[in-house]
């Protein structure tokens, strides 16, 4: 079984699902909302 951990807001937050292992986590912390064509734009410039 997997788990997703979903509205990640906080650094303390991602910690603690880290050491509570959880396999995914989402949320603000990582990014908020992006329009489907901004996606391919903003995967590009992290992977440059």
């Amino acid at each position: 079984l997997k788990v997703v951990a979903e509205g990640v807001e906080t650094s303390t937050q991602d910690a603690l699902l880290k050491i509570l292992e959880c396999d995914e986590v989402q949320g603000f912390y990582y990014s908020h909302p992006v329009h489907p064509g901004e996606m391919t734009q903003m995967l590009m410039a992290r992977n440059a």
